[in-house]
């Protein structure tokens, strides 16, 4: 390599001053660089994590939002029994088996109307267990339901309707009210799993069920959920 020669207006001690200053100012430079690129990147991944965290929230909120409307739409049908309808259908039972079965379905009902529906399934399994009345099946119908196992929800609210169609001592109006609900649900069933017409059919017998004991919220319920599945089978 060639020798770079020293300006004549400096020392040697002045040119190597100067270019340690000279290499010192690079160094300055070459770190601040770095430190600015590090700073982008931690920045960039803060703004990444943050768009994840986004939509993961939003992910989160739109099927809590699509459980809370689908409870919501359907609220009065998925409504338990209550104590009274339990008793009159526990009528025949012995005094033990029926205080036992009735303790595990109120226990059930407790946790169904806090969302616990894990805990609620026990319970009113425990119930069922005990004894077959179709305010059982009925509500472990409803927590499965709203638990989306559809699967499980259908054999529950199928074994009430079986029960429902047989003579209890019971108001026959509840027991039409409830067996009117199990057909809104089931119908309701089907058209989450896009099976439109068994959908219509089974809405449109809970329907008729509720025009003939005259429970008019119910029926706005059920005639909403009809009009949708016909606005899309039109569509």
């Amino acid at each position: 390599m060639g020798h770079v020669p020293i300006p004549i207006d400096m020392t040697a001690e002045q040119y190597i001053e100067t270019k340690i200053l000279h290499y010192r100012y690079i160094r300055y430079w070459v770190i601040a660089g770095v430190v600015v690129l590090l700073c982008a990147i931690a920045a960039w991944t803060y703004i990444e994590k943050a768009k994840t965290d986004t939509v993961n929230a939003q992910n989160v909120n739109r099927i809590e939002g699509h459980i809370t409307n689908e409870i919501n739409r359907a609220v009065d049908l998925l409504k338990n029994p209550s104590g009274e309808q339990v008793l009159c259908e526990l009528e025949r039972q012995s005094d033990i088996t029926k205080k036992m079965a009735f303790m595990a379905y109120e226990d059930g009902n407790k946790a169904y109307q806090n969302n616990f529906f894990s805990l609620a399934i026990e319970h009113f399994q425990k119930a069922l267990d005990l004894m077959k009345i179709p305010s059982f099946y009925f509500a472990l119908g409803n927590s499965y339901y709203v638990t989306s196992n559809y699967g499980a929800a259908m054999v529950n609210y199928n074994a009430a309707l079986s029960l429902y169609e047989k003579d209890f001592d019971c108001k026959r109006s509840e027991r039409r009210k409830f067996e009117a609900n199990t057909l809104g649900n089931i119908g309701l069933i089907y058209s989450a799993k896009g099976d439109l017409d068994n959908a219509l059919k089974y809405l449109q017998n809970s329907k008729a069920l509720f025009v003939y004991i005259g429970a008019s919220d119910q029926i706005k319920i059920v005639k909403r959920a009809i009009d949708k599945i016909q606005s899309k089978t039109d569509g």
